[in-house]
């Protein structure tokens, strides 16, 4: 008899293994049903990096950053946004998600001031502290997204070190993930494997990971992970958000399983833009006769919670499944499989 979708929902939920897993299924679950952006809302209230930021009471504020996060913010955050501040000079009397985006020297310093920046966040604190605005004026949003991303992928309590670790970084952006991962698995570390089609972005890995080159410990994959080796079109942008399927340029996929055959690999990650799916087609074998441990990303899409999850266990049914969210926003869901 045909599984129904409700019985595949509840085989999911059944293999979660603690009440913050539950709880994040459900939340990602409901807002996969109603396209309720509520329920993605009441997930991340669970945090308690984000119980602090929603309790903050509502008054005119502005976002420092006209990019992804900035915008994350003005979408997230229940306050009255004035406007979007940016360094810039080209967006200074544009709009970004219907608000005026002005240079700093044209905000009121009275302001209360959300910085919206992840990567140079550091720097922009320091500008907002030169140009007169106080400590008490400024939320440091971006301090906060980048020391929760850093936990990603390595902060499970109940995952194990192999004797020898091997480990897949599926989507390497620039290697930062694998940096995390050396100071994880400290002497266990084996080799690294980073499949990264960003050519950019490849050359930034081999960058970031002298040490490991220099051992003969890491393999740059400049290909992108999928069902099968193929040709695909690409959306090169040399940043986090670069993605298969859009854009002008042209890429090589290949399968984990054609890579590790004959290879040992005992953990992958992977955050691909919404190709897990694919890309988890082309490790059956991999993951059925390895049984690595898994750290799969599963916010891209909404149906991403209920089928990369029923993908993962019918390829290895025994696996203990754990969620885990590591944003004040809708992103960095990871499903972990140990």
């Amino acid at each position: 008899m045909k599984t129904t979708w409700l019985e595949t929902c509840n085989e999911v939920y059944e293999h979660l293994q603690d009440d913050t897993s539950r709880d994040i299924f459900i939340h990602r679950l409901n807002y996969a049903v109603t396209r309720d952006k509520k329920h993605l809302v009441d997930m991340v209230r669970m945090l308690p990096e984000a119980k602090r930021l929603y309790s903050l009471p509502t008054q005119k504020s502005y976002i420092f950053g006209a990019g992804y996060y900035g915008q994350k913010t003005r979408k997230f955050l229940p306050m009255e946004w004035m406007g979007f501040i940016d360094n810039d000079n080209q967006k200074w009397g544009g709009y970004c998600d219907g608000l005026p985006v002005l240079s700093l020297s044209d905000v009121p310093h009275d302001a209360r001031i959300f910085l919206a920046n992840r990567y140079h966040y550091a720097e922009i604190y320091q500008q907002l502290l030169n140009a007169g605005f106080m400590e008490t004026q400024i939320v440091n949003l971006g301090k906060i997204i980048d020391e929760m991303a850093r936990k990603q992928y390595f902060d499970l309590e109940a995952m194990s070190h192999a004797a020898k670790e091997s480990f897949a970084d599926v989507g390497a952006l620039n290697g930062e993930t694998s940096r995390e991962f050396l100071r994880w698995a400290g002497e266990t570390v084996d080799h690294v494997w980073c499949f990264e089609p960003d050519v950019k972005n490849a050359e930034k890995c081999r960058a970031n990971l002298p040490e490991l080159e220099r051992a003969g410990k890491l393999t740059v994959v400049p290909k992108g992970a999928w069902s099968e080796s193929a040709t695909l079109s690409f959306c090169a942008q040399a940043n986090g958000i670069s993605a298969i399927g859009t854009g002008d340029a042209i890429i090589e996929t290949i399968t984990l399983d054609e890579v590790f055959a004959g290879q040992a690999i005992t953990f992958v990650k992977m955050d691909i833009e919404g190709a897990e799916f694919e890309a988890l087609r082309g490790s059956e074998r991999t993951i059925r006769t390895q049984r690595p441990k898994l750290a799969i990303s599963v916010y891209h899409k909404p149906e991403d919670i209920v089928n990369l999850a029923q993908l993962i266990l019918a390829y290895q049914p025994d696996y203990q499944l754990y969620l885990r969210h590591y944003c004040i926003f809708d992103n960095e869901t990871v499903l972990y499989a140990i």
